[in-house]
């Protein structure tokens, strides 16, 4: 994307649950960030299409429910679905061949176990795209900070910082826009010199030191006045900080949790029942 000048650069806005009106955005997000990484585990640890099959109608009704707009996912997609397509022929190709050969190319052999391993494999990678598609569009970057910092407090006994672990993890996520705008300003600045981005992918390579220097001091120079911001504002790494939202978890949170524990039954339910 960095090579094509004609490419929109636009950031992909990580935590962009701002202006989103759904009903999931008011979940507590422990309970999102607990839930997101149980499916997440549990899809991961099995390949059974049934498990797979009540996965992908659950994450179509968290879809559904999350009023996700297609012009706002739509650049999201193709990069899973490429990650789909390539994980479906590098099991097509190399995963032992078993059950009915359909092509024998010496090298390769292309079966029907093949294709059904690269199948499920492919859904596996466009379930772990619907969990965080839809964590993303219903939590914020701040409550995403503010969640992993309170589940993590624990740690406070053995003296980790996690407050100081909760503004880096802010910070960072909310610099991703930053980095795409500046990138997006430096490619504009070096058109408008006469820089020529087009060519062969050689020419277009070394185009890249200038292009990754002056990004690289332009983030220096950001979080530099990050730093100072922060000094200004009185932060100190070792004051008790207090919270702009106050997390106590209310009637539809609870429902929320029991909807999802029916479904991790019915989920554990189709493993055992596969497996035994």
């Amino acid at each position: 994307m960095i090579f094509n000048s004609s490419i929109n650069l636009a950031h992909p806005g990580f935590g962009s649950a701002n202006g989103n009106d759904s009903p999931l955005v008011a979940f507590d997000v422990r309970l999102k960030l607990l839930a997101s990484a149980v499916l997440i585990a549990v899809i991961a640890i099995t390949l059974n299409p049934l498990a797979y099959l009540f996965a992908s109608l659950f994450m179509g009704a968290v879809i559904y429910v999350a009023r996700l707009r297609l012009r706002e996912v739509s650049s999201y997609v193709t990069p899973f679905l490429l990650i789909a397509l390539a994980t479906l022929v590098l099991h097509l190709l190399f995963s032992p061949a078993h059950g009915r050969v359909y092509l024998d190319l010496y090298l390769f052999k292309i079966s029907s176990g093949n294709l059904v391993t690269g199948l499920t494999y492919a859904w596996r990678v466009m379930l772990f795209f619907a969990v965080a598609l839809v964590f993303n569009f219903t939590t914020s970057a701040l409550d995403l900070a503010d969640g992993i910092v309170r589940l993590l407090r624990p740690l406070r006994i053995i003296r980790v910082p996690i407050d100081q672990l909760g503004l880096m993890m802010f910070l960072a996520m909310r610099s991703i826009p930053l980095l795409f705008d500046e990138l997006r300003q430096i490619r504009a600045a070096q058109i408008s010199r006469g820089v020529d981005t087009g060519g062969s992918l050689i020419k277009r390579i070394r185009t890249l030191p200038g292009l990754l220097s002056a990004l690289l001091s332009a983030l220096l120079r950001r979080a530099d006045k990050m730093s100072e911001s922060l000094i200004l504002r009185g932060y100190s790494p070792g004051r008790k900080r207090s919270s702009i939202k106050l997390y106590q978890l209310q009637t539809e949170d609870f429902l929320f949790e029991a909807v999802f524990l029916l479904v991790m039954l019915i989920l554990f339910l189709s493993i055992y029942h596969a497996e035994f």
